[in-house]
């Protein structure tokens, strides 16, 4: 794990090996916020059909979640971190899954400063 920043209430590093994605695991408690790239489908792209269009374009963008739980899959190294979006330019209040895997870049922020035991 390379820590590329810190602050008193987050920390931005990249995952190196699958040893991070578990430590990230444990550090992605519930309410706590995770933001990281992910692709959302852009629905001003969508069909006039309305509804959920598979051919709404897909937006590569920063999306943060907060926290409500995570799935450490070890058969295909990657963490699955469900939550409600935050902060993104668009579908804030929606519920996302970010897909978080060797090489990611993610930042993970509380309220107030961390406690001694993470």
């Amino acid at each position: 794990m390379k820590i590329l920043k810190r602050g008193p209430d987050f920390i931005k590093f990249r995952i190196s090996s699958e040893d991070d994605l578990w430590t990230t695991a444990k550090l992605c408690k519930k309410n706590r916020r995770i933001g990281m790239l992910g692709e959302r489908r852009d629905q001003t792209t969508a069909g006039e059909e309305g509804g959920r269009a598979k051919a709404a374009t897909r937006k590569k963008t920063w999306i943060e979640l907060i926290i409500e739980y995570t799935e450490f899959q070890t058969f295909s190294d990657t963490l699955r971190v469900h939550g409600i979006i935050h902060e993104a330019a668009f579908d804030k209040g929606s519920h996302h899954t970010h897909i978080v895997q060797i090489g990611d870049e993610i930042n993970i922020s509380i309220n107030g400063e961390w406690p001694h035991e993470d």
